[in-house]
């Protein structure tokens, strides 16, 4: 008798500890809306056409929600840091989200390129370069 309670107390042990378990993981890379409120923050270059950005280089960006300010720091061109800010603006065209800037300095030179953001998470977004093949990963950076 004591053999059959001892089994059964196990088998319900065993089913409490499994009917307790979650079965929903939480969702950390829910894709957002394409606002400057989330596009807030700063963001670092991880992957430029799947590749890693290599050795010591670096690009980040600082995109202010408020003022649609943004701050550029990097040694991408030139091998040296550089500092660039201005204003970013975001723009919908056939449901697609675009974005672009302005440079303070440089006569208000507009950026190289205009970027359609296809994905945006709390942790990363993807920027498609307008007209070319040319597919940017950013990661969320505090």
């Amino acid at each position: 008798m004591r053999k059959i309670f001892n089994t059964l107390f196990i088998l319900l042990m065993t089913t409490a500890f499994v009917a307790c378990s979650s079965e929903t993981e939480e969702v950390v890379s829910a894709e957002l809306d394409i606002t400057a409120r989330n596009l807030d923050g700063n963001w670092k270059l991880a992957t430029l056409n799947g590749e890693p950005i290599d050795g010591n280089a670096f690009f980040y960006i600082t995109l202010d929600r408020v003022d649609t300010k943004f701050e550029i720091y990097d040694n991408i061109e030139s091998g040296v840091a550089q500092t660039q800010s201005g204003a970013y603006s975001l723009t919908v065209e056939d449901e697609k989200t675009i974005i672009c800037g302005i440079y303070d300095y440089s006569f208000s030179r507009p950026w190289n390129n205009e970027y359609i953001i296809t994905s945006l998470t709390k942790t990363q977004m993807v920027w498609e370069t307008v007209g070319k093949n040319e597919v940017q990963v950013f990661e969320k950076v505090d």
